[in-house]
C-alpha cells in the first residue's frame, strides 16, 4: 500500500489448465502496461483422460503433474508476486477430483480455481478484447478448447452475450475419431454433433449481430496458419477455404497422414474435430471471416490480476454489462410476448411472464413470489430477478432430467440437474428456494 493506493505487484502471471493444454504466461506491470516476459504451453490432453467414470486416470494425471512441476520451477524462477491458477471444462467435469488437485497445488505451488464455463466465457473475451485494436462496435469471440466451445459478443471491454458449449475437440475427437480414421461420414456425423449444441443459441447471436469475428484458441490458429499455407493469396479463415481444408482432411484419411505443415504429431489428433466444431460456428452463425486472435483466456486472467490492484476490477465491470444486457433481453422478449406456461402452484405473471417452477422450487412453497437468482462468479454475486429481468427457459425439463434449456440469451444455458440443484453444464449451485 502506498499512498492509500494499492501497489500492483512487478511480476504476475496466469496458468489456464485447459482441457486439451496447459497454459502459463508471465507479464511485468510497467507504466501502466502490461509486458510478456514469458510464455509456456505444453499438451496434455487432461480431457482425454477421463474415462467413462469421470475420474482422471492415472496418465493423464501422470502428464499433468509433471507439466505443473515444470511451470511451478519457472514461477519460483521469475519470482511471480501475483498468480491466478484456473481449471476449466476437464476439471469441472472430474470426479474425485480433491487429490489431484491437491498434489497439483504442490506441484505448482499454488492453489488451483475451477470456474464455471461463464467466467471462462467471461475471461476469453477479456483476453481478446485488451490485446485487440479498439473498436466500439460489436465483436464476436469464438474459442475452441478441448472439452468446451466459448462464444462471446461484446462490446470494447465489456461481454454482452456468452455461451459456453459442451463440445469441444478433445471430446468430440473420442466420440468420432478415436482410432485416428477420418472419413467424409465422420466429419459429417461430427458436425451434426456440434450443430445440435449450436441451434438453442444460434438465434439470438444472430439478432444481436457483430462487426468482426476473433477465433482465440490454438484450434483457429493452427487453422489459420495452414490455409495460409495452402494458399498464401488467400490466407482468411472463410467457409469456402474452410470446406476446401476439410476436403483435404478427409482425402488424407487418417490423422497420422495429414498433409498439413502447421499440424504437428500433437495437434494431429483433435485438429479434424476443431475443424468440425469452427465449420459449423461459421456456417450457422453466417460468419464472412474468422480473424486470428492475440489474445486468449491467460491474457484475460493477467488483466483481471491487473485490475484488482487498480481503478476498477474487470470482473465488476463485466457484471454490470451483464445486467444491463439482462435487462435489455427482458424489454425484447416482453415485446414478443413468448408463451409459458403458469406455476404448478398457483398462478404468479410478473411482468407478462406465466412461469412454470421446476418441481424443486414450487415443492413446500406457498404460490410464487419474486425470488432471485444468484448468479456466483469467483469474487462476485451478480443478481437477477427470475421473473421479470430474467425471462425463464420455454421447456423446463422434467423432475430430474437435463435437456439443457436456455435461461437467458445473457447469462447463456443453465440446466437445472435437480435434485442436487447443481448446474450440469457449468458447476454454477442454484438457490435454495
Amino acid at each position: 500500500m502506498s499512498g492509500g493506493r494499492v501497489v500492483v505487484p512487478d511480476v504476475l502471471a496466469a496458468v489456464d489448465l485447459g482441457s486439451n493444454s496447459f497454459h502459463m504466461v508471465v507479464a511485468r506491470y510497467s507504466h501502466g502496461q502490461l509486458v510478456i516476459l514469458d510464455r509456456l504451453r505444453e499438451m496434455v490432453r487432461l480431457a482425454a483422460g477421463l474415462g467413462d467414470s469421470g475420474r482422471l486416470d492415472d496418465a493423464a494425471t501422470e502428464r499433468a503433474l509433471r507439466c505443473l512441476e515444470r511451470f511451478g520451477q519457472r514461477l519460483r524462477a521469475v519470482r511471480a508476486d501475483s498468480v491466478r491458477v484456473v481449471g476449466t471444462n476437464a476439471l469441472r467435469h472430474a470426479k474425485r477430483k480433491r487429490w489431484f488437485l491437491e498434489r497439483a497445488r504442490a506441484a505448482l505451488g499454488h492453489p488451483i480455481e475451477i470456474i464455471s464455463g461463464l467466467e471462462e466465457a467471461r475471461l476469453i473475451y477479456s483476453g481478446v478484447a485488451h490485446t485487440s485494436p479498439m473498436s466500439p462496435d460489436k465483436r464476436l469471440v469464438i474459442d475452441i478448447g478441448g472439452g468446451s466451445t466459448e462464444v462471446v459478443i461484446g462490446e470494447g471491454f465489456n461481454p454482452l452475450l456468452l455461451e459456453s458449449l459442451s463440445v469441444g475437440c478433445v471430446g468430440l475427437s473420442a466420440g468420432y475419431f478415436d482410432d485416428g480414421r477420418i472419413s467424409a461420414k465422420r466429419l459429417e456425423r461430427a458436425r451434426t454433433a456440434v450443430r445440435l449444441e449450436l441451434e438453442p443459441v444460434q438465434e439470438a447471436y444472430r439478432k444481436m449481430g457483430w462487426l468482426n469475428a476473433f477465433g482465440s484458441s490454438g484450434t483457429v490458429r493452427v487453422i489459420g496458419d495452414s490455409l495460409r499455407a495452402i494458399n498464401a493469396e488467400s490466407p482468411h479463415i472463410t467457409l469456402d477455404n474452410l470446406n476446401g481444408l476439410a476436403e483435404r482432411v478427409i482425402a488424407a484419411g487418417h490423422v497420422d497422414d495429414l498433409d498439413l505443415p502447421e499440424v504437428d504429431s500433437e495437434r494431429a489428433p483433435v485438429f479434424p474435430a476443431g475443424l468440425a466444431i469452427l465449420l459449423e460456428v461459421v456456417e450457422n452463425f453466417g460468419i464472412e471471416r474468422v480473424r486470428v486472435a492475440e489474445g486468449a483466456m491467460r491474457e484475460g486472467l493477467l488483466y483481471d490480476l491487473m485490475g484488482r490492484f487498480t481503478d476498477e476490477d474487470a470482473r465488476v465491470r463485466s457484471v454490470r454489462a451483464m445486467k444491463s444486457a439482462i435487462t435489455s433481453t427482458k424489454v425484447r422478449r416482453n415485446a414478443s410476448r413468448p408463451r409459458l406456461s403458469a406455476c404448478s402452484n398457483r398462478s404468479n405473471p410478473h411482468g407478462g411472464w406465466k412461469i412454470r417452477w421446476p418441481s424443486w422450487c414450487c415443492a413446500g412453497r406457498r404460490g410464487c413470489t419474486k425470488p432471485a437468482w444468484i448468479l456466483r462468479i469467483p469474487s462476485i454475486t451478480a443478481t437477477a430477478h427470475i421473473c421479470s429481468s430474467m425471462p425463464i427457459c420455454r421447456d423446463f425439463p422434467a423432475k430430474s432430467s437435463c435437456c439443457y434449456p436456455r435461461w437467458s440469451a445473457a447469462i447463456a444455458g443453465n440446466c437445472p440437474s435437480s435434485p442436487s440443484r447443481t448446474c450440469c453444464r457449468h458447476g454454477i449451485a442454484w438457490p435454495s428456494f
